[in-house]
């Protein structure tokens, strides 16, 4: 671990042994791939952002009790709902940051405070040979044959495999962490409590919210 720019800033690089479980798209229909790239004259696998992301949250939900922040379909895309959970309910959204789009109106934005990259296979160690494993699912078709299930067919197909080491860091920014700013016109503030007009006749309300005055417009900080 090393701290940067008097401690604002702290980064963990961790190397680890592992399998790529993070799959790609199929191919030919039945044989799972991985994901994976070249570097030189090496094929390297590679664990996605996404895929980090999940597992770090899927850690902190067990370890830590986190709980899973509020989602929303507004039009065709899934994201947060900030009108039910906020970095004060949640630390995941604290944590990891948010957007949340009003009709046709600027996305609210939090950028994250942990930032994570992808986990890259080390080049020089174990290169992917194409090594490719056959697997099916031979319990439940047995399980099946015993209940007297007629016409059961197995299910056969292929993965890529890949173990190698792979790299990754994870980023905190410990000035934003925390703390979240937006900068609005239609709200109330008394005693407080914070009411944001999001979009008709939906309204937002945080609680212990500071308010500081900045080029005539209301910064809410909390």
């Amino acid at each position: 671990m090393q701290s940067q720019n008097q401690s604002k800033h702290i980064t963990v690089t961790a190397i680890f042994e592992a399998f790529a479980l993070n799959r790609d798209e199929k191919i030919g229909g039945n044989i799972l791939s991985i994901k994976k790239l070249k570097q030189g004259n090496e094929v390297i696998s590679f664990i996605s952002k996404p895929a980090m992301r999940h597992y770090l949250f899927e850690t902190l939900k067990k370890a830590c009790g986190w709980k899973e922040s509020a989602v929303t379909g507004q039009g065709d895309v899934v994201q947060f709902d900030i009108t039910k959970d906020d970095i004060l309910s949640s630390p995941e959204l604290d944590a990891f940051g948010y957007m949340y789009t009003i009709g046709n109106q600027s996305a609210i934005t939090r950028k994250a405070p942990v930032g994570i990259t992808k986990a890259v296979g080390l080049r020089g160690f174990y290169p992917f040979e194409g090594d490719m494993a056959f697997y099916t699912n031979h319990d439940l078709f047995l399980r099946g044959i015993k209940q007297g299930i007629e016409n059961l067919k197995p299910n056969p197909y292929s993965k890529e495999e890949h173990f190698t080491f792979y790299k990754v860091s994870f980023t905190i920014d410990t000035e934003v962490l925390g703390t979240d700013e937006w900068i609005v016109e239609n709200y109330a503030y008394e005693n407080g409590v914070l009411s944001i007009n999001l979009k008709e006749p939906k309204v937002d309300m945080l609680v212990n919210v500071e308010k500081r005055m900045k080029m005539e417009k209301s910064i809410m900080k909390f």
